[in-house]
C-alpha cells in the first residue's frame, strides 16, 4: 500500500508540473514530418489552390496570436463526425494561440484525407494511413488529444484520472484480458472467434473479461486489453497504453507491411513505440484459414511470464506518462506550427481576407471547459457549434440566430475566432 501511495504521489507531482519544453524525442518527430518541405518550402500558390476541390478540408489562419480564421472547402460533405473534429481541432488552437506566429494551414482530419503530391500539397491530419503513399501528410496530435475534455479531470476522457487509474501496480491486479471489442467489425471476427474457443475450454492464461465500451472499471482491475482495428481505434491506444495494462494488440493479417504499429492510421507517437516493448502484438495472419478447417492456434500469450508481461505494461505506460500528456500534446502542437511557419514562403497578415465571414468569439464570461471557468481566467474559446458555422440542415442550424445574439450582445469584446 506504502508503494501504491508513493507512485500516486508521484503521479500527482508529474501531472501538475507544467514543462517549458518538448521531448527531445517529439521534436525528432517534427523535424521528420517537416522534412519532405524544407529543401523548397512551402509556397501559398501551390499550398491552396486544389482548396475548393477536395472534400472536408478547412484553411485556417492564425493571426496576432488572437485570432483563428477558418474557410471551409467549396464542396463540404459533412461526412460523418468531421464537424465535431474539427471543433476539437479549435479547442486545442486555443489553448495554444498565445505562443503561436501568424500562419496559415489546410487541415483535413476525416479519416482518408486527401493523399499525395508531396511538398506542393501539404495538408495537416492526424495520421498517416499503411496503406496510401501520403506523402503530403503533417500529423497533428489526435482530435481526441486536442479536446479540452482531454484536459478536463472531471471528464470521462480526462488524461490525469486515467493516469491516476494506472497508477495501481502490473502484479497486484487480476489475470485477466478485457475484451471491449465487438463483432461488428469483419477484421475482428476470426481474432475473437479465435480467443473466444481458447476461453470457453479454459486454455487462455489471461481468462477474456467482457467490459462494455467506454466503461472503465476493469481498466486497472486485470492485467490485459485487447486493442484491435474499429470504431475508436484511433484513440484506444493511448488509453490503453495509460492504463498500465498490458495493451494486446491484434495485428490484422498481412497489415503491417513492416510498419509497426501494424494499424490502419498511423499517428504521431507510434514512431515511439514497439512491438514487445511497449505493447504485445499478435500477428493474426492465417488465422482465419486454420479455424477454417478447425485447426485452433494456441494461446498467444502462453509463452508470457508474469515479470516479461509487467515490464512491457510499464514502458508503455511510461510512453503514453511522457509524451501524450496535455502539456507535452500542446507543446508539440506549438511547436509544430512554429516550425511550419518557418517555411512558409509568403506572409499570412498581408493575403485578403474578403473570402471569410466574420464571426465574434466568446468573452471570459462563455468559457468552454470547466477547468477555464474555475480558474477564473479569461482564455480563448470556441464557439457553441463548429456545425452550425458552417449551415448544417438540421437541429444545429437553428442554432447559428442565438450565436449571432450572443455576439450582439458582446459588441465591446473583441472577436476571437473568426470564420
Amino acid at each position: 500500500m506504502l508503494r501504491f501511495l508513493l507512485r500516486l504521489l508521484a503521479l500527482r507531482l508529474a501531472l501538475t508540473s507544467k514543462p517549458h519544453f518538448l521531448r527531445p524525442e517529439l521534436a525528432r518527430v517534427i523535424a521528420d514530418e517537416l522534412a519532405p518541405f524544407r529543401p523548397t518550402g512551402i509556397k501559398r500558390s501551390t499550398t491552396f489552390t486544389n482548396l475548393s476541390a477536395e472534400h472536408d478540408v478547412v484553411w485556417l489562419r492564425i493571426l496576432n496570436q488572437s485570432r483563428i480564421f477558418v474557410k471551409r472547402s467549396s464542396n463540404w460533405s459533412f461526412t460523418r463526425g468531421s464537424p465535431d473534429r474539427y471543433q476539437k481541432l479549435l479547442e486545442g488552437l486555443g489553448r495554444v494561440i498565445t505562443s503561436l506566429p501568424d500562419v496559415e494551414f489546410v487541415a483535413a482530419l476525416q479519416d482518408t484525407p486527401p493523399c499525395g503530391g508531396g511538398s506542393s500539397r501539404p495538408i495537416m491530419s492526424w495520421s498517416k494511413q499503411r496503406l496510401r503513399r501520403c506523402d503530403n501528410i503533417i500529423r497533428l496530435p489526435c482530435f481526441s488529444m486536442l479536446q479540452h475534455k482531454y484536459v478536463d479531470p472531471d471528464s470521462m476522457y480526462s488524461y490525469e484520472a486515467l493516469a491516476e487509474l494506472g497508477a495501481r501496480p502490473f502484479l497486484e491486479r487480476e489475470y485477466g484480458l478485457v475484451n471491449d471489442l465487438d463483432m461488428k467489425k469483419r477484421e475482428r471476427q476470426s481474432a475473437l472467434i479465435w480467443l473466444g474457443r481458447l476461453n470457453s475450454t479454459n486454455q487462455l492464461r489471461y481468462p477474456l473479461v467482457r467490459n462494455p465500451p467506454g466503461r472503465r472499471a476493469a481498466q486497472n482491475q486485470y492485467r490485459g486489453h485487447l486493442h484491435m482495428e474499429g470504431v475508436a481505434w484511433s484513440m484506444r491506444l493511448k488509453n490503453l497504453l495509460l492504463s498500465g495494462a498490458l495493451a494486446v494488440f491484434l495485428a490484422p493479417a498481412s497489415s503491417s507491411q513492416g510498419q509497426f504499429p501494424a494499424s490502419m492510421f498511423h499517428e504521431f507517437y507510434y514512431d515511439l513505440i514497439k512491438p514487445g516493448k511497449h505493447y504485445f502484438h499478435v500477428d493474426l495472419t492465417g488465422v482465419d484459414e486454420r479455424l477454417r478447417v478447425g485447426d485452433v492456434p494456441g494461446d498467444p500469450l502462453a509463452r508470457l511470464t508474469d515479470v516479461e508481461a509487467a515490464k512491457i505494461a510499464r514502458e508503455g505506460r511510461n510512453v503514453a506518462l511522457s509524451y501524450l500528456s496535455p502539456a507535452q500534446v500542446d507543446r508539440y502542437l506549438t511547436h509544430l506550427l512554429r516550425e511550419y511557419a518557418h517555411l512558409l514562403r509568403f506572409e499570412p497578415s498581408k493575403e485578403p481576407l474578403e473570402d471569410f465571414q466574420l464571426l465574434p468569439g466568446c468573452g471570459p464570461g462563455d468559457l468552454w471547459s470547466k477547468a477555464g471557468r474555475s480558474s477564473g481566467q479569461p482564455a480563448p474559446c470556441v464557439p457553441c457549434s463548429f456545425r452550425c458555422l458552417y449551415g448544417e440542415v438540421g437541429s444545429h442550424e437553428a442554432a447559428a440566430p442565438r450565436l449571432q445574439d450572443r455576439a450582439l450582445a458582446r459588441q465591446s469584446k473583441p472577436p476571437i475566432w473568426v470564420t
